[in-house]
């Protein structure tokens, strides 16, 4: 039976959150516990500070191992410390990513979620969360999950994610439109695009919502769509800001109005274009 181990970071000190958000393949440390995690173990990633609670969760893929013995060292995420050293002795463990939450609009599980649970609030996650691994017991595990599995929310129009081989393409979809929708994919690209704009705009059409609606309710909107599906790419392939295209509501509907999305954008680019 697999056991649990929960991760945790401190946003003060890595942005776990981008992190996350761009990569289905990511490494954290392990200082404890090492000799005891194993592939196949489920992972939990926890954010700590004013916001703490349960963004994420994954399977152990790689044992503990130095950071200079890692599988996909590119996948490393050291850009996301606020201090540049790499310790190559760091033990890091490689997990992949099933799903992400960062905001309570994505239902994270917060830590006052857990505190009124009277299993899981006894837990040192919640009494005394100091620490990067925590082993998590069977029975706090399971309420952690049921936890997570009960706030799952999925808009009417998208298909419930299964392991069924025939629903492969929709689980897919599934992930794609979670990942569009990311909060922290959002916020880099519009402050990437900010850097040589004097206004956030649709890339397409280049309108600016803030001169069509109230400015109470445009003001900072805009959609964010991945030029590329991700069920293209490879395996693991992180998400990078040139990745991704600042859209505007009507345009996001037209690239997907067909599920040739790709093909849609380049359409598109070529009409505002030719307009």
């Amino acid at each position: 039976m697999a056991d649990t181990y929960l991760f945790q970071g401190n946003p003060k000190h890595y942005d776990m959150d981008t992190y996350l958000a761009t990569h289905p393949y990511i490494y954290w440390r392990c200082p404890n516990y090492k000799d005891k995690v194993q592939i196949g173990d489920k992972a939990i990633l926890w954010r700590a500070g004013k916001d703490a609670g349960m963004i994420a969760i994954g399977e152990i893929v790689e044992a503990p191992t130095p950071a200079s013995s890692i599988k996909f060292p590119e996948l490393l995420g050291q850009r996301f410390w606020t201090s540049d050293e790499i310790d190559l002795n760091d033990i890091k463990v490689g997990i992949v990513i099933s799903e992400v939450r960062l905001t309570n609009g994505e239902h994270l599980i917060t830590r006052e979620h857990f505190k009124l649970d009277s299993v899981v609030s006894k837990h040192r996650i919640i009494t005394n969360p100091t620490g990067t691994v925590f082993e998590i017991e069977d029975t706090v595990a399971k309420l952690m999950f049921a936890a997570w599995n009960n706030s799952c929310d999925f808009d009417t129009d998208d298909p419930a994610p299964s392991k069924d081989t025939d629903s492969e393409g929709k689980y897919s979809y599934v992930l794609h439109k979670r990942r569009e929708r990311s909060s922290a994919l959002r916020k880099a690209k519009v402050k990437h695009f900010l850097t040589t704009n004097d206004f956030i705009h649709c890339e397409l059409c280049r309108v600016n919502l803030n001169d069509k609606y109230p400015n109470s309710l445009s003001e900072g909107y805009i959609e964010v769509h991945h030029i590329k599906p991700i069920s293209t790419l490879k395996e693991h392939t992180p998400t990078h800001i040139d990745d991704l295209i600042l859209l505007c509501p009507n345009c996001h509907r037209m690239v997907h109005r067909t599920k040739d999305a790709e093909k849609n954008l380049e359409e598109l680019k070529k009409w505002f274009v030719d307009e």
